[in-house]
């Protein structure tokens, strides 16, 4: 078995309020649901000290609320995190809420593994690969589950034409926007 590249340093899955509540699991911190965004970050940081990204884990109904995300991206505005929205709703609002913060955000092209896609997880791979030949860049997300694993360790040593680059270099100094 070949060892997947590691593209991303640490990045911390955060929790965040879904549409469905029923959705949560054993999250014992989500923001948006919690009522203080501080307290929340401050103990979600501090169990991955060396977290150097943020990625939302469910959050529809924070990340497409810019009113309830404001007091979110305000608490995480001093760590200068980068964040990279799963875009768990076509409603988004968190990298335009987030450029008011300064904080760099990108959004992921590709879900890899999504459960509601009857697509696989090849089939998405190649529509990430495409999509980079297409636009020059393309952000595919996953989760560590049997078969998207098996395709990666697959398919990546194969790859031509594409380069895999870490997250950290396709981010856009907010300056420069």
């Amino acid at each position: 078995s070949h060892a997947l590249p590691s593209l991303v340093a640490t990045p911390l899955h955060l929790p965040m309020a879904p549409l469905d509540p029923r959705h949560l699991t054993d999250e014992k911190l989500v923001l948006g649901l919690t009522a203080d965004p501080r307290l929340t970050l401050t103990e979600l940081l501090a169990l991955v000290p060396e977290a150097a990204a943020i990625n939302n884990h469910m959050g529809s109904a924070l990340t497409a609320d810019a009113l309830r995300l404001a007091p979110v991206l305000a608490a995480l505005a001093p760590h200068g995190l980068p964040l990279l929205d799963s875009r768990t709703t076509a409603r988004t609002e968190l990298c335009a809420t987030a450029r008011r913060y300064r904080l760099p955000c990108r959004e992921r092209d590709v879900f890899l593994d999504d459960a509601e896609d009857p697509l696989s997880p090849a089939a998405r791979l190649a529509e990430a690969v495409a999509r980079a030949r297409t636009v020059g860049q393309a952000v595919a997300i996953g989760h560590p589950l049997g078969a998207t694993t098996r395709v990666l360790e697959r398919e990546l040593p194969a790859l031509r034409g594409v380069q895999l680059v870490r997250l950290s270099r396709l981010f856009i100094p907010q300056d420069a926007t």
